[in-house]
């Protein structure tokens, strides 16, 4: 294992002192170093805390060892003023309770006075439906946190300089915050339930708003152009994670990132050849947008980076923009990798979700990028779609083979072969999309559905399929659309030895299955505080 000695020895990037800066502040990803780096979200708090001229920033990550401390300078956790915890995936919730066990802070915010740090989360999964881990945080900021950051952290400095003297100077600095808009105190609002844990009201106190507004910053442009780390020891190894756009302009009824990051907005051309030229010395940039390829001004973004002579990736493009220009630009700019996102196999259902992209679209994308010699193409399918019929798996199937039986046509002009793998998701609601209400499909029916893609595609031959572990999806599915009585499980299963969470589950009697479907709610959703 590579020590954080090591990793720091390893890092290009700026390093930070805390001289002459009187709050110290701790940004921690629940997960380990190569994954938490990896997040452009995580980097850019960690900067940002960073260039305030009264806060110093931290790193903490999850460890194996007994006792968590602090990435740069090997600190404890309860000599922080204020923790910060990146929530980006709800897989990561047990990993919540490891961090704060083995920094000897208490797990439940009611349980915390004057002597710990401010807990606080943000991030996609704080946006969609904090309350699964709500107990565990002092507040959380609901949506982009660019603006709000610093003026959390300046009432602090202003008031309560040299740490808290008492639990109610805690608790007034909490009332004090709340009232900023997209702040969320947990503890201000009491959920109340029947007899049938269906919550029945929402009892809001000292003075805090009764509904959390989303955030968003509405100029990209106007946000600080930052500095990032890059390391070998990334999941991304030396790339420059570069963020050209945020939401997207189609609506897919099952995407909670969309949902979660309206309106689409993109930077201006002229912002990013800043970023790209003030870079010295990268020669990767990874594109980050949910809906890259609707960048208005793809062909002089592609000039810029082949100009810069350096390389671009990108998490996935929309399957109906690669025509034979974007192909011959993705293949001239050394792409190797394409990841598109057809979502069905059939027609039918790719109108039930939105996704308005034709069979005839993603046949000549594929002919497109192969002619043009792409190495490989990555294509993502879900399965357990509302409606979803029989024939509608086959057809994912039979999109398959047309799509083999195009490389294949390919390949006889070209004598060039590309790879092409599948990968099958079980559909998981999200809150806050047309779908919120979908039950999850049962664990018989998914596997029996994978079972059946696994034999038909393995009889092409030439396809690879992938697949999410099934147990996992439903696992996220109850954390997706979960409350607070979730608290309990999240911990009994960060504290069992065993990781089957069903059998942790059973043992804290945790009715995790009520969770798949919303039929059991109530007329209040746990989400419904926040608003958009």
């Amino acid at each position: 294992m590579i020590s954080n000695k090591e990793l720091l020895k390893s890092e290009k990037g700026p390093k930070y002192n805390p001289f002459g800066k009187n709050i110290r502040t701790a940004l921690v990803y629940p997960n380990f170093y190569s994954i938490g780096m990896s997040n452009l979200g995580f980097q850019t708090i960690y900067h940002l805390l960073n260039s305030y001229t009264n806060t110093y920033c931290e790193r903490i990550f999850l460890s194996n060892e007994e006792k968590i401390y602090s990435f740069e300078n090997n600190q404890s956790l309860n000599s922080f003023n204020f923790i910060f915890f990146s929530l980006s995936f709800e897989g990561d919730y047990p990993n919540i309770v490891k961090i704060l066990d083995k920094g000897n802070i208490p797990v439940f915010a009611c349980d915390r006075d004057e002597t710990h740090p401010v807990i606080a989360g943000g991030g996609v999964c704080a946006f969609l439906n904090p309350e699964p881990v709500a107990d565990f945080f002092d507040y959380f900021v609901i949506g982009e946190a660019e603006e709000v950051l610093s003026r959390l952290i300046d009432i602090y400095d202003k008031n309560y300089s040299g740490g808290f003297k008492t639990k109610k100077e805690r608790e007034s600095y909490l009332i004090e915050i709340s009232k900023i808009e997209g702040v969320y105190v947990p503890q201000f609002y009491n959920f109340v339930y029947n007899n049938k844990n269906e919550i029945t009201s929402v009892e809001v106190q000292k003075g805090a708003p009764s509904k959390i507004k989303r955030l968003y910053i509405k100029d990209l442009d106007s946000l600080p152009i930052l500095p990032q780390i890059t390391s070998p020891h990334l999941e991304f190894g030396d790339m420059f994670l570069l963020e050209v756009g945020r939401g997207c302009p189609f609506q897919c009824n099952f995407c909670g990132a969309t949902s979660v990051y309206k309106p689409y907005r993109f930077r201006s051309l002229e912002t990013i050849k800043k970023i790209v030229r003030g870079q010295k010395g990268i020669k990767t940039f990874g594109l980050i947008s949910p809906a890259v390829s609707c960048y208005p001004k793809m062909e002089e973004l592609f000039e810029l980076f082949y100009s810069e002579k350096a390389k671009t990736s990108f998490s996935s493009l929309r399957i109906d923009k690669i025509d034979d220009k974007l192909a011959l630009l993705l293949s001239e700019n050394n792409q190797s990798t394409i990841t598109l996102a057809p979502e069905c196999g059939s027609q039918r259902m790719r109108n039930m979700v939105n996704k308005k992209i034709e069979e005839e679209d993603i046949l000549m994308a594929i002919e497109n990028l192969a002619k043009h010699k792409i190495k490989n193409i990555k294509l993502y399918f879900m399965i357990g779609l509302p409606e979803e019929k029989p024939e509608d798996i086959e057809a994912i199937y039979a999109l398959t083979q047309k799509i083999r039986d195009v490389t294949i046509t390919v390949y006889k002009k070209t004598k060039y072969l590309t790879k092409i793998t599948i990968h099958i998701t079980p559909y998981v609601p999200k809150p806050h999309t047309p779908w919120q209400d979908i039950s999850m499909s049962d664990e018989e029916d998914l596997r029996s559905k994978l079972h059946f893609l696994h034999k038909s595609v393995s009889e092409l031959g030439s396809i690879k399929l992938e697949a999410e572990d099934v147990k996992n999806a439903i696992l996220q599915s109850v954390y997706s659309r979960g409350d607070r009585k979730l608290a309990e499980f999240i911990i009994a299963l960060s504290r069992s030895e065993n990781k089957n969470w069903k059998i942790a589950g059973k043992k804290s009697g945790f009715a995790w299955q009520r969770y798949l479907s919303t039929e059991h709610y109530g007329k209040i959703l746990p989400w419904e505080l926040i608003s958009e």
